[in-house]
């Protein structure tokens, strides 16, 4: 495999406020990319879909985003990736832990946190 260097950048000064500027064809290609982006972030598994470029991640590790299951209100769910367990907040409470292929989940559950947790990596410890 043969690596080729990258050219240097010329210094900050360098380089004029006109060639910072875009161009009209510049900017139509911007519009056209900006149109290529899907209207919504959400992903489907089995009959729920999921907000999947909005999942939060709090000190504990625990993952949680929107979910939306047919004929039903949206609830929000969280995803252990290190227990490989979910949990809902439904009616204004966290329910109980419980195994993606538990009878209470939904269709398709384990193959969202499959999907979430696959790349995830536990943090080293200091």
């Amino acid at each position: 495999m043969i690596f080729l260097a990258v050219p240097a950048l010329p210094p900050v000064g360098a380089i004029g406020a006109a060639a910072m500027s875009v161009t009209a064809s510049q900017q139509q290609i911007i519009e056209r990319i900006k149109q290529q982006q899907p209207a919504s972030s959400f992903k489907a598994f089995g009959q729920c879909s999921y907000d999947w470029n909005r999942w939060k991640l709090s000190p504990e590790g625990i993952r949680s985003t929107k979910r939306l299951c047919k004929h039903e209100i949206e609830d929000i769910v969280a995803v252990s990736c290190s227990i490989l367990k979910t949990n809902t907040f439904e009616d204004g409470q966290w329910g109980k832990w419980r195994s993606p292929l538990a009878k209470e989940a939904k269709p398709g559950e384990e193959l969202m946190v499959a999907a979430l947790c696959a790349n995830i990596t536990p943090e080293a410890k200091p």
